[in-house]
């Protein structure tokens, strides 16, 4: 019986499709998610308490060190956080943990624009510029960079929506709306609040504190070789080690969404927990290869099983509907009475799957290593693209080799954060060049060098600060966090230091050992900026 409003064709043509029997390729289920729901709650308020507390300490630390701009910094920010809620509202976005993830690395990110603008107005009072001049000259000298170092995190989120697929393209819309959404607030809004707060012809500057009373004189670039040999010795043997382990257990490095399998976790009493050695006899017989892993936390220990079988592999077997994770409990349970052995999530991925999410993973660090060569190319030069190059490589490497030295595996939002890392760390790089650019123009007459070495000088306090906010958003994710976005935290914090080391001590020594010395020309571009 056909009802329903459609007409007399439709009806026939709803009846042969009907008739014409099962389709002609079998459907199998090649990915599959079950999460508990008090799992589902406890990572919801997790999320959000890391966030709120993200945004509570970098909201406190930009007010105590810039005083008046710091709390117009704040107020942006809640602004920033309040703009970004209702435009995903707007787009009817669902928010995922990796989403509630990419709020609270904004809130970190968001500030580097503010740190940018208030650094640029500290230099005009110290040169006894008045207000109006030095709220001028500050924003003016503060966008290009501001410009740059955003449109490369833009890129790294498109890049990630283009390559990624469900929980990771919620983390790209959500980064990079919220990149979007900080640059607007920080060049538009700031300077709105400022210009209707202040008296431009004002001569005493605002009260700000300092890492440094002047600036230092480190030589950078005399270390520069030192660093990054050191660097790249250390980046080759953890990823050695990286590669050992895959080889000869790549379930023991990779997690299910990027080998396919089955990962069940489980809580467990504390105080009957089995060990890892009772729970892997009795799983031999099922998989001698699973990986058996205890994660401890503030309650209860939580149990990982992960085993290469699918409902896909095991069709042999008597399984109810061929589910692996019923069967795995099932052993568990009966095995271990005492322990209390709950399932509380189950993520199950065919093998073609996850070959298919590791191979587009890798090629979303591949593509956003070289569209960034291709943009600082384009916009400095390409000796100042291939020493960012470098750099982002270095942060890459050096990342994912001690994340795994961490015993944790690899997973799709693993990845997520390390094209994350690559566009944070970008910012600082690109903040350096165009201060070396500047200087370029301003001084023909000093030697490279020295203008490098002075450049990055002048860029410290800067690096630090930003540094700073974000290790303080990050920390707050990794103190509060579970599972895959402990694992996302962890590899940021990694990121974070790297990327403030290599920015440094890595990226322009690169950059001048391609000149060998000669001074890059910006001359037309100069008389353009002039004019």
């Amino acid at each position: 019986q056909i009802s329903g409003r459609m007409t007399t064709v439709e009806a026939t043509d709803t009846a042969l499709l009907l008739r014409a029997g099962s389709l002609a390729a079998p459907m199998e289920i090649v990915e599959e998610r079950l999460i508990g729901p008090s799992l589902g709650a406890d990572n919801i308020q997790a999320g959000f308490k890391s966030t709120l507390y993200g945004f509570a300490i970098v909201a406190i630390f930009m007010m105590v060190y810039y005083s008046v701009f710091g709390v117009v910094s704040a107020t942006c920010l809640l602004c920033n956080v309040m703009c970004l809620v209702a435009l995903l509202s707007m787009l009817q976005a669902t928010l995922t943990l990796p989403g509630i993830a990419a709020i609270a690395l904004t809130l970190g990110m968001a500030v580097d624009a503010n740190v940018i603008i208030f650094e640029r107005i500290r230099e005009e009072f110290a040169a006894k510029a008045s207000v109006g001049t030095a709220l001028r000259n500050g924003y003016g000298h503060a966008f290009t960079a501001i410009l740059d170092s955003n449109i490369t995190t833009i890129v790294t989120g498109v890049i990630l929506f283009s390559v990624g697929t469900g929980p990771v393209r919620g983390f790209a819309i959500t980064l990079t709306a919220g990149v979007i959404i900080s640059m607007f607030t920080a060049v538009v809004v700031t300077r709105l609040v400022f210009d209707n707060t202040t008296n431009p012809e004002a001569m005493k500057p605002f009260r700000m504190l300092s890492f440094f009373k002047k600036t230092p004189n480190i030589d950078f670039v005399r270390f520069g070789k030192l660093a990054t040999f050191v660097s790249f010795g250390i980046c080759f043997l953890v990823l050695a080690v990286f590669f050992v382990r895959a080889f000869v257990n790549t379930a023991s490095v990779f997690a299910v969404d990027l080998t396919g399998g089955t990962s069940i976790v489980y809580s467990v009493d504390k105080q009957a927990k089995p060990s890892v050695g009772e729970i892997r006899k009795v799983l031999d017989s099922f998989d001698n290869a699973a990986v058996i892993q205890y994660q401890e936390g503030v309650g209860d220990p939580t149990l990982l099983v992960k085993t290469g079988e699918t409902a896909e592999t095991k069709k042999g077997l008597a399984l109810e509907n061929h589910d692996v994770g019923a069967h795995v409990t099932k052993m568990l349970q009966d095995a271990f009475k005492d322990a209390k052995i709950k399932q509380v999530s189950v993520d199950e991925v065919g093998s073609m799957v996850g070959a298919d999410l590791k191979k587009s993973g890798t090629w979303a660090v591949v593509l956003s290593l070289c569209a960034i060569l291709i943009y600082v190319a384009f916009r400095f030069e390409f000796g100042f693209g291939l020493g960012a190059l470098v750099a982002l490589a270095h942060d890459v490497f050096i990342s994912l080799g001690l994340f795994s030295l961490c015993g944790r595996q690899v997973s799709l939002l693993v990845i997520t954060a390390l094209l994350t890392i690559i566009g944070y760390s970008v910012n600082d790089t690109i903040v350096v060049f165009d201060r070396i650019r500047e200087d370029l123009r301003k001084d023909q007459k000093t030697d490279f060098k020295a203008l490098c070495n002075r450049a990055l000088n002048e860029c410290i306090s800067r690096t630090v600060i930003t540094s700073l906010t974000t290790f303080f958003a990050v920390m707050a994710l990794f103190a509060f966090g579970d599972g895959s976005i402990f694992d996302f935290a962890l590899t940021m914090i990694i990121g974070v230091v790297a990327g403030t080391f290599s920015s440094m001590f890595i990226a322009t020594p690169v950059m001048m050992w391609f000149y060998k010395g000669r001074r890059p020309q910006f001359n037309k571009e100069t008389a353009v900026e002039q004019k």
